[in-house]
């Protein structure tokens, strides 16, 4: 079982939500399923200590079990394709900053399928996200640096310096005609995708954010809100307007270390020190 979450995502080709009002990493607690669409709901978990797991709501338990080479035991990010049966995992070396590397795990096979390529000059890679069709995927150095990969190359296509910091969050828009990047210091940026290197908008600050580059954070579906991390044993969730805070998430006996929210249903959930991951349902933000 796991004992470090670093990292979560839903996968996203069915998004099937449960709705845990609580659920242990030893011990698991079920309900009923607050929405069901066709198909099975699988959340995957990547740790400090090489692991990814893939947790199955049907069984209510642990499926299956990916392991990243020894030299990158800690899995900074996952992200979940859309379409394909993929999902891509960044991981760096234990306790100093170096290139890292960028995998994509075939769920068919539960094995892995084929590893980016990364130049020497490339950065620790802090963040990834797919577009909506899975051609696309977009990640975030620690380097500041946003790259955009090609899945059918799996190479960089494009590129630019978006911080002066980390880069600890990536989201493409709504329109998908533009790239979010949020950094460790919390200020948030707009890309265009058709005049890439060029800002869109002008910079936002986060209020409140805790400014450390370990912050896991989590857009909504139409990239209105942000849920973050504080260091603390709730999470907030941010209106991207303003920057400011609109809501707490709490529960939590220890630091939430992670964050994701759902593509539907309005759901939220965080992973947290003790231990534990909570779901929480959004009527209204």
């Amino acid at each position: 079982m796991p004992n470090s979450v670093t990292t979560l995502e839903w996968e996203t080709r069915s998004d099937r939500l449960v709705s845990f009002s609580f659920f242990f990493l030893l011990l698991l607690l079920s309900s009923e399923p607050c929405f069901n669409p066709p198909g099975k709901f699988q959340l995957f978990l990547g740790t400090n200590e090489r692991s990814i797991y893939v947790y199955n709501a049907d069984s209510r338990g642990f499926t299956n079990e990916f392991q990243t080479d020894l030299d990158f035991p800690r899995i900074t990010s996952l992200a979940c394709s859309p379409v394909d049966p993929i999902v891509v995992s960044s991981a760096l070396p234990a306790g100093k900053q170096a290139a890292g590397s960028l995998v994509a795990w075939n769920l068919r096979s539960m094995k892995s399928d084929v590893a980016f390529n990364l130049e020497p000059t490339f950065g620790p890679i802090n963040t990834t996200r797919f577009n909506h069709n899975g051609k696309l995927l977009v990640t975030g150095e620690s380097t500041g640096v946003v790259r955009i990969f090609d899945m059918s190359t799996m190479s960089s296509i494009m590129e630019w310096p978006a911080h002066q910091s980390e880069v600890v969050s990536v989201q493409f828009s709504f329109d998908e005609t533009s790239v979010f990047s949020l950094a460790a210091d919390g200020e948030l940026r707009q890309w265009s995708l058709h005049r890439y290197g060029e800002q869109v908008t002008e910079s936002l600050q986060l209020s409140n954010f805790p400014g450390e580059s370990r912050v896991s954070v989590a857009f909504d579906s139409e990239v209105h809100h942000i849920l973050t991390t504080t260091g603390k044993s709730h999470a907030v969730v941010h209106e991207l307007k303003t920057g400011d805070p609109v809501r707490f998430l709490s529960g939590h006996s220890q630091p939430v270390t992670c964050v994701d929210w759902s593509q539907v249903g309005n759901t939220c959930l965080t992973g947290s020190e003790d231990r534990s991951i909570r779901i929480s349902k959004l009527i209204r933000v």
